[in-house]
């Protein structure tokens, strides 16, 4: 929604006539010249100009005709001469689209709007915010930048914690404000954030509370009436993602400064921290912005159902699988039956075993070569009942259900053919090509 309403401020920001925010004043004398953002700043330029050249000469007076017109008077020091020249000033355009940082207080929310220059820009949907060592800055502040402009024009001084007066605090989420019981009637007041709408702040064993609103006197809700009120801490107050060791976490703790080792930015136009680029030189792989992939989630268990034996025995009855309750009681036989079976499978025989046992060899007369055809055409089904033994037991195979599968669907089959090829011929008869 924020989105859209940017792009609809700035199509009807191009609709309009271009915006003019700063002025830009002109004057010169001889070979000398003067410029500045207002008529007198363009007067003392041409005066130090002058200056540079003759020291004699000094600004007398500046005269103001109107918004864009003035002039300059001035003088020799002996008073033995005197000079006019005129002053022009013309308005300079709001740019679009361009780029700014701007300094804000590192325990504050970033503005979606500020006026710089005299110029509207627009909170980016990602904007990076860095702790910096800058010449007159002041402590607690950060540079986050970039701004976007509008191309609108505004008439509010540029955003500047050395001289304007820090932003109120952010009032407390209701739904966050419990004491130990978990009773919302009172809480402890965050030092960074103002008590929520319908709660007053008020003092409690010598710590700021904010305690909720009541047409009662006194308020029941304010544990300076209460005979064992509960503490005012909230019980068991969670931990954010960062404190954590997260990559990311999505809000900063309290519109609090992001902790020590990460930095504030913005991610799909929510406020998050995020930890420093471990290699400076490559993209930081914590930012979900230019890494899909970060986690704002710390420590992820992998096995959300962790087994508490981490060596689980397999086998309990001692190797082969088989035993318990069933085989000790009324399943004797069919366990020994199965247990036959696995060792005819998996047991190896030793060479001892192999020498010992003769090897049967049958003879069997050979017939004479009688020709027989393996493949034939037509209805024939090549599966047949057979038998075979399995250690104790026999087992029957019979796929001859293929063939009578294939015989009672054989009819739709053709059917679903002939209706296929059928419009397949429509196709070709509807088409011009």
């Amino acid at each position: 929604m924020r989105l859209i309403n940017y792009l609809v401020f700035v199509f009807l920001t191009l609709l309009s006539f271009p915006a003019l925010a700063d002025v830009e004043c002109t004057t010169s004398w001889g070979t000398s010249k003067g410029n500045g953002s207002s008529i007198g700043q363009a007067c003392s330029s041409l005066a130090s100009s002058v200056q540079a050249i003759n020291s004699n000469w000094v600004l007398d007076n500046t005269v103001v005709k109107s918004e864009t017109s003035g002039d300059c008077y001035l003088k020799t020091k002996t008073g033995g001469g005197s000079a006019i020249t005129p002053v022009s000033c013309s308005k300079i355009a709001c740019p679009t689209g361009k780029k700014e940082p701007i300094i804000w207080w590192a325990d504050r929310s970033l503005p979606s709007s500020v006026c710089l220059k005299k110029c509207t820009y627009l909170k980016p949907e990602t904007a990076k915010c860095v702790s910096v060592d800058f010449e007159g800055g002041k402590e607690g502040t950060e540079q986050c930048g970039d701004y976007i402009s509008t191309g609108g024009e505004c008439n509010q001084p540029d955003p500047d914690p050395n001289t304007q007066p820090k932003p109120p605090k952010p009032p407390m989420d209701p739904s966050k404000c419990k004491n130990a019981s978990g009773s919302d009637g009172y809480c402890k007041k965050p030092d960074d954030q103002a008590c929520p709408t319908g709660y007053k702040q008020a003092m409690f064993n010598n710590q700021q509370i904010c305690v909720k609103d009541s047409s009662n006197t006194p308020n029941p809700n304010d544990p300076n009436t209460q005979p064992n009120p509960p503490n005012p801490n909230s019980p068991n107050p969670p931990q954010s993602g960062c404190e954590q060791g997260a990559q990311y976490c999505e809000n900063p703790p309290n519109e609090k400064a992001c902790p020590s080792g990460y930095y504030r930015t913005f991610y799909k136009g929510q406020e998050i921290c995020v930890k420093n680029n471990p290699d400076p030189n490559n993209p930081n792989p914590n930012d979900p912005n230019t890494n899909p992939n970060a986690n704002p989630n710390p420590n992820p268990n992998p096995n959300p159902n962790p087994n508490p034996n981490p060596n689980p025995n397999p086998n309990p009855d001692g190797g082969n699988g088989l035993g318990g309750e069933f085989c000790e009681k009324g399943g004797k036989a069919v366990c020994d039956t199965l247990k036959d079976l696995s060792d005819f499978f998996t047991k190896e025989p030793t060479t001892s075993e192999m020498q010992s046992t003769p090897l049967q060899i049958e003879q069997e007369q050979i017939e004479a070569f009688k020709r027989e055809d393996h493949v034939r055409f037509g209805q024939y089904c090549p599966f047949q009942v057979t038998t075979e033994k399995v250690g104790l037991l026999t087992v029957e195979k019979d796929l001859t259900w293929i063939c009578t599968f294939g015989h009672q669907a054989r009819p739709y089959i053709i059917a679903i053919g002939y209706l296929g090829a059928l419009i397949f011929l429509l196709i070709g008869l509807r088409s011009k090509d």
